[in-house]
């Protein structure tokens, strides 16, 4: 089993994406009535795209990428050219969440929409 930095990277920012898909689901539709509901859902479903792509690629990258090297032993080409698509696929998944999030979050500043502790006032 081969496990390379490039694993705990994926590893690493997939425990970062689930944190951030976590608060936004901790964002309440009751903390915001100045928006309405269809534009808080259409914010909400589309952060979670976002975020849920980020996920399933991390994972897909560790999953996949200790799979392939297990199978691929003993020839070096194939390591390589599996090792490298794989890496390539999931930076291109990567940059494709980073998107939607980031035109989740602009959205979510033109709505109005507050984050909890936002919302929540001090105690």
């Amino acid at each position: 089993m081969k496990i390379g930095i490039d694993d705990i990277l994926a590893a690493l920012l997939l425990s970062l994406i689930m944190y951030r898909r976590l608060e936004v689901l901790s964002v309440r539709e009751q903390d915001n009535p100045h928006v309405s509901p269809e534009r808080f859902r259409h914010w909400r479903a589309s952060a979670l795209s976002g975020y849920n792509l980020g996920a399933i690629a991390c994972l897909l990258k560790v999953v996949l990428n200790i799979a392939w090297f297990g199978l691929s032993r003993g020839n070096p080409t194939m390591q390589v050219v599996g090792g490298l698509s794989l890496f390539v696929g999931w930076i291109i998944a990567i940059v494709f969440a980073w998107r939607r999030t980031t035109e989740a979050n602009v959205m979510r500043r033109e709505y109005g929409i507050l984050r909890r502790h936002e919302a929540s006032p001090p105690r």
